[in-house]
């Protein structure tokens, strides 16, 4: 935001934003065709992988159960996995956390002024 320059450290602060690529109907437009089948990064055409549906099969009849929210088995598992040290994960169960967490690690510190004397 202009103005909020001091709010951000540098290296938040010189982030370059994300763009998102073009819809699918500009594309079509532009390149003549029809059909277009556009895809995230993060998704695949061909649907879950067999082993994604055996972890949902052998979840399925604990989804009226709340997950681990500390998520020590993760946290155990990725601490594990690259040798570092389990406190050094930080979970977060929702969005709420998701978007809390980056703001209070990116933001400045706040600067108090003191109250007027007298």
């Amino acid at each position: 935001m202009p103005g909020d320059e001091g709010s951000f450290r540098p290296a938040i602060r010189n982030l370059v934003p994300y763009e998102p690529g073009k819809p699918v109907e500009e594309l079509e437009r532009e390149l003549g065709l029809e059909n277009i089948v556009k895809l995230a990064s993060n998704e695949g055409s061909w649907g879950p992988l067999p082993a994604a549906l055996e972890a949902i099969e052998r979840s399925a009849r604990e989804l009226n159960r709340y997950p681990d929210g500390g998520a020590f088995r993760l946290r155990g598992a990725l601490a594990e996995r690259h040798g570092v040290r389990f406190e050094g994960g930080a979970p977060a169960p929702g969005a709420t956390s998701s978007k809390r967490t980056p703001w209070r690690s990116a933001s400045a510190p706040l600067r108090r002024k003191a109250p007027p004397s007298g």
